[in-house]
């Protein structure tokens, strides 16, 4: 059974881990205290508003490609029974 003392020991984390650079607050980049912060009904907003535009694209993509498969089709019918 593993556990998670086990698992960091097989992959050497704590050598991996003093490699890493250390933390410097002085070149830390800062947030602008003035700009707030979104709240979480501004994040979920945001997520419902991409979410609505990608399916837009999608369904408009559908739409299209079904559009241009029937002209297709009946182009090619014409040109048979022509």
């Amino acid at each position: 059974m593993f556990t998670v003392f086990r698992v960091l020991k097989e992959v050497d984390f704590e050598r991996k881990f003093e490699e890493l650079p250390k933390f410097n607050p002085d070149t830390a980049v800062s947030v602008d205290a003035g700009t707030p912060l979104p709240s979480p009904r501004d994040i979920v907003n945001s997520y419902r508003k991409k979410r609505k535009q990608s399916i837009g694209w999608f369904v408009h993509t559908l739409i299209t490609y079904m559009y241009c498969t029937l002209l297709n089709k009946l182009s090619n019918e014409m040109i048979i029974i022509s």
